[in-house]
């Protein structure tokens, strides 16, 4: 790629930058502000505001499917709701920063995850509060719903740990890693996450489910290479890769394969190494014979 322009500061450090494929706009916070993009136009078509003056920073965004619904965390540990551009409402549940925001499946509930080690769950319905969960003892670092409802939560801390949540009860603490998480993705048919941290290796996990389809916990099943040898800031999942930031600035994209797929590479890996093989031994032979 060749460089083309610069369109202003877009994002600063305190918050992730988010998405909405539906208009392809991109979501940045900025202080108080949270910053909409148009990156093909390079031009800034809108922004999300508290109505009152606040001083709190934009820490962790979430758009809903379609971009109707826009939720805001902030340094403060509150929650705001924008609906096609508009302040709706704010939510009051943390005392520290909100780092992590997931939306459940079917659009009913959201998690928000907080330096204050909690997670709370909101239903949308009820505009309320439903589950608070206390069980992580070091800020929390992403939250995640697994399957098609809100009934199971993935989440991870700085505590070193993975805990499966089927609100209000822990069902499941796993050790994760030696440093700190400090992000995830889950990916395929939700049975695979893929964990980063300061470790020198990303880790490759299994999320168990029973016969009908409940999560009993998550287990370690291997490891994969980094490109960096900083620690994880963040990872994303899209419908075929993994992008995974690093504190150096660097990006590293993993290629998600179907099993259709990856077989055919595994079947062509073995017919080339069978092939050089074959030229190495034929090649030996002939050197025999000249000799």
């Amino acid at each position: 790629y060749e460089y083309k322009g610069s369109f202003g500061i877009i994002a600063d450090h305190a918050g992730n930058v988010a998405f909405d494929p539906h208009s392809g706009h991109l979501y940045a916070p900025a202080l108080e502000k949270v910053l909409i993009w148009h990156p093909k136009k390079q031009e800034k078509v809108g922004s999300l505001e508290a109505p009152e003056i606040i001083s709190s920073k934009v820490t962790a965004i979430a758009i809903d499917v379609g971009g109707d619904f826009v939720f805001v965390g902030y340094s403060d540990g509150t929650l705001r709701l924008f609906k096609d551009g508009d302040y709706v409402r704010k939510y009051e549940g943390h005392r520290a920063a909100i780092t992590s925001i997931a939306i459940s499946s079917d659009h009913s509930h959201i998690a928000t995850g907080s330096a204050d080690t909690t997670v709370v769950i909101w239903d949308l319905v009820q505009d309320a509060g439903v589950h608070r969960l206390q069980s992580h003892t070091g800020p929390v670092t992403k939250v995640k719903f697994l399957g098609e409802s809100s009934s199971f939560l993935l989440t991870s801390s700085k505590d070193c740990t993975f805990k499966v949540w089927s609100a209000p009860h822990c069902i499941s603490t796993t050790v994760a890693q030696r440093s700190e998480i400090w992000s995830f993705v889950v990916v395929g048919d939700g049975t695979v996450a893929l964990s980063g941290s300061a470790d020198p290796e990303l880790g490759l996990w299994h999320i168990v489910h029973n016969s009908d389809g409940t999560v009993t916990g998550i287990e370690k099943v291997g490891a994969l290479p980094k490109l960096s040898r900083e620690r994880v800031v963040d990872m994303q999942l899209t419908s075929k890769f993994v992008a995974i930031a690093y504190a150096d600035r660097s990006i590293q994209t993993i290629q998600l394969l179907s099993n259709e797929i990856a077989r055919k590479n595994e079947k062509k890996k073995k017919k080339k190494k069978k092939r050089k093989a074959d030229e190495a031994s034929s090649k030996k032979v002939e050197d025999g014979a000249q000799e």
